[in-house]
């Protein structure tokens, strides 16, 4: 049904809100870059990802500098990187040397091939390694990076960024898979921001299209608030049936489930035909909602 609705490139006639969508690729964004675009954006700062700690920021350099190398036609040499100790003080990673066949087959194995380990308090590396070695040259990459990663977020951080503004405005997912999100206008401001704030990336950018006010956009917003209150409805029944659930994940569900009941407020108006079957939509959720609670407690 998505590819039937009605959109307009003129923001003068009427409207009842914009498709709304994104991409924001891997790369390096720093963080101070971050902070300065939600500023001029007119964004909060509250939307920052979390302070890059050192330790995690060694962790994503560590893992990036595994490779294969090969030896000939027959023979490879994996260099991996994997966990050996951390406490308060130190936290150890080995890359670990395995020479494999063509089909894969492990021949040999060295689990300290090079040693790297992160001073937590004084945030610098010590390497021990073969000197001049494909191992000792990874180290020192993930050196490199180490000090690049302390200030620079990843991709995915953004994108965790873009999703928090995003659910700041009511916004209904028009495929199951998400991607694109219909908005209501009552928020047409704060996308545009939005959408500034994509675009403003050399590997970002967003876009919006208004949509029409018609029987038929209505009716298809319609049915894709219903499609979205049911998949919150069917998790909460899911998750009162799932005895595994940790508690911080009932609450993230919880969370999600009080986010998308708030956000119907900015569809009664539009949906006054649909109105009786989207509260009790809603109402089953507050009553699912009232279960986990309990059972989160």
């Amino acid at each position: 049904m998505l590819e039937n609705i009605v959109v307009t490139k003129n923001e003068k006639d009427a409207f009842i809100g914009h498709l709304f969508w994104y991409s924001i690729s891997d790369d390096l964004y720093s963080r101070q870059g971050l902070r300065n675009t939600l500023k001029n954006q007119g964004l909060s700062e509250g939307f920052m990802p979390n302070e890059i700690r050192p330790v995690d920021a060694f962790r994503r350099a560590t893992k990036e500098v595994e490779t294969r190398v090969a030896v000939n036609d027959k023979l490879y040499e994996n260099f991996l990187v994997r966990d050996v100790y951390s406490d308060v003080q130190v936290a150890v990673r080995h890359i670990v040397k395995e020479t494999v066949d063509s089909q894969g087959k492990r021949l040999s194995y060295n689990e300290k091939e090079a040693v790297i380990v992160l001073d937590k308090k004084s945030n610098t590396i010590q390497i021990t390694a073969t000197p001049d070695s494909v191992a000792e040259r990874q180290a020192q990459k993930a050196v490199e990076l180490f000090d690049i990663f302390k200030e620079h977020h990843n991709g995915q951080a953004v994108r965790g960024m873009v999703q928090s503004i995003l659910r700041t405005m009511s916004p209904t997912p028009m495929r199951p898979s998400g991607g694109i999100y219909f908005i209501p206008s009552a928020h047409a401001d704060t996308l545009i921001k939005l959408v500034n704030f994509c675009s403003a990336f050399a590997k970002g950018e967003g876009f919006k299209v208004p949509v029409v006010e018609s029987k038929d956009n209505i009716d298809m917003v319609a049915k894709k608030v219903g499609d979205h209150l049911d998949g919150i409805l069917n998790q909460c029944r899911g998750a009162l049936a799932d005895g595994t659930l940790t508690k911080s994940k009932l609450q993230e569900l919880l969370s999600d489930a009080r986010t998308t009941v708030a956000s119907y407020k900015d569809y009664e108006n539009m949906l006054t035909q649909q109105q009786e079957d989207m509260e009790k939509r809603i109402q089953e959720i507050r009553d699912t909602m009232m279960l986990l609670m309990d059972k989160s407690a």
